[in-house]
């Protein structure tokens, strides 16, 4: 994955009526049982009252420990501390450890509050099946569950169902209105829908819900996306014609290191050639290329992909036209990479990928052919693989490392290699047969120096299986947390250039043919 920008960076906000720490765990004092360990219980007391000070003061790492060791001291305030531990675990995107606890709570006399919380860390892990899977059980005991409703909302949102996704929080938010974590998803759908000024309107709501403390970032940037929605105004944005929008377009490409390179006309200015990349969130411009197109910034976002800077400070901006073959699209969203990263091998690139542009792509590699459109032609034969796409800021499909090892991988047509991340990697080399081999790798934040290459890995994606195959082990931790749910891997160019591969918003279904 190459480039993703922030869209509002929630980081898992806090809700407000359920769950909150303080009511969450004074709750479980309440019904504490007095009795003969009187002093158990104040050492209890204690520390959980560290672990709220510290949790109301933003240091989710430290209010952690002390909520532990709370509930060691006294085992009757396991379950309202563990929401708690969940809670602060999201907070500082410990994403794998909050699913652990989280799993905890999933008992034979459990609650919809509960299961949707555990839903929260299986989405957070991308185990997107799992959580839709808690979502809808959570229903099923509670009907009127806001957090569940929310995370339907989300899963509907990914698959392709947005009209039904925003009903579903917009209802949550009618039974919960304090909740920002709520808000925040309505102003994403809106945007989405490319409804910018009442995506902003839902921001402004969002920002008078979050607490400033520990918040201080999001506050910023989602000031920031208002004032970059805004600038909008009266224009449409993507606006194509009723033509352009129903056609199928068919755009020759080369391949150059392993990209894809198209022929794209910014702003009737600049005429280059830019590589698609489906790991890029928008329209991704160089500084050089922003300035000579008359593209200006507007904003600026917050972005991360592979390399050691990890999260980059760049900017927003409106591309007033973008053509790529017969595609014709105005006002369209885009970032721009300044400031630019410096000592790195090659220049930066200028990106575009359909599927921002609200549209569904065929890549043919054997005719050198995309094919970009709302409805893509109907492919004949049997696919060598069909399998759900999720999209949600990124478009994944599920794998599995070894077996047992499930993990979102990114479709990413400007990457190269198949990756893994290093949570995906961690223990396979102690299982004897792998053995790292270092690797100089960067990215688009620059050089990741601890990047390594494993061979002998078993990798599946749906019906493809790869045996003994040699992956590259990233970290993948910004982007991750800047994501909201932690990635699993990357399907590059040397996964993808082996099949005609589609990409079907429509169905929300990637499809592999030989």
């Amino acid at each position: 994955m190459t480039r993703l920008g922030d869209h509002f960076a929630s980081f898992h906000a806090l809700r407000c009526r359920r769950l909150m720490l303080g009511t969450a765990v004074a709750a479980g004092i309440a019904l504490a049982p007095a009795g003969p360990l009187a002093t158990p219980p104040t050492t209890a007391q204690a520390e959980l009252s560290r672990g709220q000070a510290l949790f109301a003061d933003a240091k989710y790492r430290e209010a952690v420990r002390s909520l532990i060791r709370a509930r060691e001291f006294d085992p009757s305030l396991s379950t309202p501390v563990t929401r708690a531990v969940v809670r602060a675990l999201l907070r500082v995107g410990d994403f794998s450890r909050a699913e652990t606890e989280a799993s905890t709570l999933v008992t034979s006399t459990v609650d919809a509050d509960d299961l949707a919380l555990h839903g929260e860390t299986l989405w957070s892990v991308g185990h997107f099946e799992e959580a839709n899977a808690r979502f809808a059980a959570a229903l099923r005991l509670d009907s009127d569950n806001p957090p569940a409703m929310h995370g339907m909302a989300r899963v509907l949102d990914a698959r392709g169902k947005s009209v039904e996704a925003l009903a579903l929080v917009e209802k949550s938010i009618e039974l919960e209105s304090e909740t920002p974590e709520f808000r925040h998803t309505r102003a994403y759908i809106l945007e989405r829908m490319g409804h910018y000024p009442v995506a902003a309107q839902e921001l402004e709501r969002y920002l008078t819900l979050l607490p400033v403390k520990g918040f201080k970032e999001q506050h910023r940037l989602a000031k920031a996306r208002i004032k970059f929605l805004r600038h909008f105004g009266d224009r449409t944005p993507l606006e194509m014609t009723e033509q352009v929008r129903t056609m199928v377009h068919v755009i020759p490409f080369r391949l150059e290191r392993d990209k894809i390179l198209v022929r794209a006309k910014i702003n009737n200015r600049l005429s280059h050639d830019v590589v698609l990349d489906t790991g890029a969130e928008m329209t991704v411009l160089s500084e050089d290329a922003a300035q000579r197109a008359q593209v200006y910034s507007v904003a600026e976002t917050l972005s991360a992909g592979v390399g050691d800077v990890g999260l980059r400070h760049l900017k927003l901006a409106r591309i007033a036209s973008l053509e790529v073959g017969t595609l014709r699209v105005a006002h369209v969203p885009a970032m721009i990479k300044d400031p630019a990263l410096k000592r790195m091998p090659v220049a930066e690139i200028d990106a575009i990928s359909p599927l921002a542009l609200g549209l569904s792509m065929r890549v043919d590699y054997a005719k050198k052919q995309l094919i970009i459109g709302r409805n893509l032609p109907v492919q004949a034969g049997t696919p060598a693989m069909e399998a759900p796409l999720w999209m949600h800021r990124l478009a994944t499909v599920r794998g599995r490392v070894n077996g047992d090892r499930l993990g979102a991988f990114v479709v990413d047509t400007g990457g190269q290699a198949i990756s893994i991340s290093r949570s995906s990697a961690i223990g396979l080399e102690q299982l004897g047969r792998f053995r790292r081999i270092p690797l100089r790798v960067y990215g688009s934040s620059g050089w990741d120096r601890d990047a390594f290459l494993l061979p002998g890995v078993d990798l599946e994606v749906d019906d493809v299986h790869m045996a003994q195959t040699s992956l590259v082990v990233l970290n993948l931790r910004a982007p991750s947390v800047l994501l909201g749910y932690e990635l699993g891997g990357i399907l590059g160019h040397k996964f993808l250039s082996r099949y005609r591969v589609s990409l079907d918003l429509d169905t929300s279904l990637m499809r592999l043919d030989d």
